[in-house]
């Protein structure tokens, strides 16, 4: 049920991304940076509206229900617990896939100086941040023609590599490299 929250959360982010009036703000940031329809597509990319309760509907459209909802990691209690609000708002979003290509977890990036820069999703029965890599589904295919895995930072990084023909980039979520980290790019690459 989460792997296909995940998924209507995907489809919903991404739609808005590339025809919703909300993600006009997400379409001029990513044109600055040089990121086109091509790239956008094939990494899923989208973005969450600033409109409370927007993600919440579409997922209750879906016949979702408000605990799995939760479970997800996509809402959060509000600080006094009356409610709970959407964990990305008004964020490019860029989402976090297993091995399958299923959407397991989101990064969010903010498109001005606010902080946080990132929020991450939270660790769920499907994701755990320390034995995934982001990009990864993506790079699979180039990193077992090439033999060779980049293992960069953030987002960005994967996606300027990709576009720059290093299709083998991939990424930590999260500041920190594991050993899960480490051991998961050996499966398709020797170095």
């Amino acid at each position: 049920r989460l792997l296909q929250i995940s998924a209507a959360a995907g489809s919903f982010y991404q739609h808005l991304l590339l025809s919703g009036e909300a993600g006009v703000a997400g379409r001029g940031s990513l044109r600055k940076r040089g990121y086109e329809g091509e790239t956008v597509r094939a990494f899923g990319l989208g973005f969450a509206p600033e409109a409370r309760g927007a993600l919440e509907k579409h997922l209750a459209e879906k016949k979702f229900s408000n605990s799995d909802v939760r479970q997800s990691g996509l809402v959060r209690p509000d600080k006094q617990e009356r409610g709970y609000y959407e964990l990305f708002r008004n964020r490019l979003l860029f989402p976090i896939h297993d091995l399958q290509g299923r959407i397991v977890a989101f990064g969010g990036r903010v498109l001005d100086d606010s902080l946080p820069k990132y929020i991450n999703s939270p660790e769920t029965m499907i994701y755990h941040k320390g034995q995934t890599l982001y990009g990864l589904y993506q790079a699979r295919d180039a990193m077992r023609h090439n033999g060779e895995a980049l293992v960069v930072e953030g987002y960005f990084d994967v996606l300027a590599l990709h576009r720059a023909g290093f299709s083998g980039a991939v990424a930590t979520c999260g500041p920190a490299l594991t050993g899960d980290h480490a051991r998961l790019p050996k499966r398709s690459a020797d170095k």
